[in-house]
This record gives C-alpha cells, structure tokens and sequence, in this order.
C-alpha cells in the first residue's frame, strides 16, 4: 500500500509515526515545505520527500503538483494533516481520481454545517476518514453531522525517552523562589486556555504552602499580564512567554496544570508533562479527561472554577508521595495508551479497513 502524506510542517509525534508506517512496510511519500526540520530525519528511515509550499486554500500551483504526485507515486491514500489547506488542496487535487482520502482533526469549534469553508475541509462528503485525535473531536464531529463510520479516533504516539533530561532545570533562574512548589502551565496563553483562572486559584492557596505559578508560552489575552501586575499575590506568579524549551521548563516543575475553558482536542503540553512523570490537575473539557484519570494520575476538575483549581494543587502540594505515585501513573499511561507503537498499528489498521 502506497500512503502520500501533505503537511505544512510536522510535529515530532507525527514524523516518527509517518517513519513509522514506511518501516512497518507500507511505501511512503511526503509532501512538505521546502525547509521542513524532519526531512532529512524522514529521508533516513525511507519517506520519500517531496517539496510542497501552500500559499492558500485554494492554491492552483500546489493542487496540480499534489495531482502529479498522486499519479506519479501510484498512492492509495492520501492523508492531510492537521491544517486547512493541506486538506482543501487535496479535496481539489484528487477530483476524479480514484485514491482514498484521509484528514487529520485535532481541535473543536470553528466548523459550521453551513459554512462554504467547512464544505471544503472537513465537512466535505468526499472524506474517506477523519483521524480524531481525541473521543471528544470525534463527537464534536459527529454533533455536525458527519457520519460516524467516517470518523476513528487515533491518540497521537510519543516515546517518553524524547522527554528525559539530563537534569532539571533550575527555575530559581527565572526568579522562582527556592523551595516553592511550582505549578506549571505551558500553552499559548490566549483567554479560552483559562490562565486567569489559574491565577485567581491563588486566592484560596495560603502563602504559607509556597505554591508558584509558573506560566510558559506567549501571552494572547491582554487582561492576564494586568491581572498578574494587579494581584495581592503578584509575587506567587512567574510568566515567561514564549520558550524554545517549554517541555524542559515543564518537566521541571512539580505539577503540570491545563485550566481550559473550552475546544481542547488533546494538549500535547499535558502529555509531555505525564511522560516526564508529572501529576497533572486538568478541566474537564474536550479531551483532557482521556489522558487524565481523576485520583489516578492526577485530577480533574470544572472549567472556570479557581476554588476547585486550588483544591486540586493543594491535595497534591502537601503530599510528596502522593505526587510521586500519581507522577509514575503518568508515565505508564503514556507509555500503554498513548506510545508511538499504538498510533503507528492503529493508523495502518485503518488504512486496511478503507473501503474499496
């Protein structure tokens, strides 16, 4: 079976799966752009690459070069990851030819069944398969009126060993206090992640159990930063925007925190934070409840409530052991529910169960 990948740019998890799939035997080819870090990586382990730049939607230069591509490669499938407009183009390119198509969806909202533009991706009836990255796209999906035997959920694979460092980082640099109990939130801090709410949960943690925010990525909602200049508790609070190394910053706290508000597929953030042995205290939105097991490898509590936040890092910020046991959980479930291995079998599985 030939598979003809189209990326704007991979992520590690997907690069390993699609090198993956060529070792398992199937024969692959990926489209990507011209100056793609996993090309070479690819190229190693037999992924043919081959330059694809989209510049739109509708892009006539890369509709015909994916056409060519499909003919030239023989492929039978061609899979679209994550964004709009590998799977716009390739809804175009692949008019009258007789391959199957499969798309990547990792995020909810933004889709209306009335939309021209969700005609043209991911609620179009020419879709062989949509890959869901979590049971809670799935049924978002199936919500619009996607048929259900067109949707399979499929947890994106990671190798803890990507994850281990040398040693931690020392966070006392980026004027954590030394001996505090550090909260970590790595994401792109835009209002529906719920950072406010994480900051306001320190309103009913005590300054006595030395509990720290550490807050890791861009911030997009301009209230945050006032909130933080404003607060009684200012000091309790470290923002770092972005970082190149955000997993390392994370791994080195000692508990990871998702607060979300709402649309979360499955945050990679909180899975490299298991898979480097963190307890994780998440909101029950989207697909977190999947990769958090309330009272087994940490907790889950409802959006938008600072007090239950609080409640959450407090259990585990007196209890060492505790965080031990729950940190090792982590790590398991990663390693059993959501490893490479597992996304590599279950993409070629289904594959297989394309109709013909």
């Amino acid at each position: 079976m030939r598979i003809l990948f189209l990326s704007e740019g991979l992520d590690r998890p997907e690069a390993h799966s699609i090198a993956g799939l060529q070792q398992a035997g199937l024969e692959v080819y990926a489209m990507l752009p011209p100056d793609e870090p996993f090309a070479p990586f690819l190229g190693e382990q037999g992924v043919t690459t081959i330059p694809l730049q989209l510049r739109g939607r509708f892009d006539p230069v890369a509709i015909r070069a994916i056409r060519g591509a499909v003919k030239e490669t023989g492929c039978d499938v061609v899979h679209a990851l994550r964004n709009n407009r590998p799977v716009a183009n390739a809804l175009f390119a692949v008019r009258g030819l007789p391959v199957k198509l499969v798309c990547y969806r990792g995020t909810m909202g933004n889709l209306h069944r009335w939309d021209p533009g969700s005609r043209l991706t991911y609620l179009s009836g020419r879709l062989d398969r949509i890959v869901c990255v979590s049971n809670a796209v799935r049924a978002y999906l199936e919500e619009l009126r996607i048929p259900p035997n067109k949707l399979v959920t499929i947890y994106k694979g990671h190798d803890p060993a990507w994850y281990q460092q040398a040693g931690k980082a020392d966070l006392t640099t980026f004027g954590v206090p030394p001996g505090s109990l550090v909260a970590g939130c790595a994401a792109n801090m835009r209002p529906l992640k719920g950072a406010d709410v994480l900051v306001r949960a320190l309103e009913h943690i005590e300054e006595e159990t030395r509990v720290h925010i550490l807050l890791i990525g861009e911030v997009r909602d301009p209230s945050l930063g006032a909130l933080i200049r404003e607060a009684r508790f200012r000091n309790r609070v470290t923002s770092l925007g972005y970082r190149t190394n955000a997993t390392a910053l994370l791994g080195a706290c000692d508990i990871a925190v998702m607060p979300s508000l709402r649309r979360e597929g499955l945050p990679r953030a909180i899975i490299e934070a298991m898979a480097q042995s963190l307890p994780c205290v998440v909101t029950r939105v989207g697909g977190m409840p999947e990769l958090v097991v309330d009272g087994e490898n940490g907790y889950v509590v409802e959006p938008g409530d600072p007090a239950a936040l609080a409640g959450a890092i407090l259990t585990l910020a007196a209890d060492t052991a505790l965080r031990r046991s729950l940190g090792a959980r982590s790590l398991e479930r990663v390693r059993k529910q959501f490893s490479v291995e597992s996304t590599i079998a279950a993409t070629h599985r289904m594959y297989e169960e394309l109709p013909s």
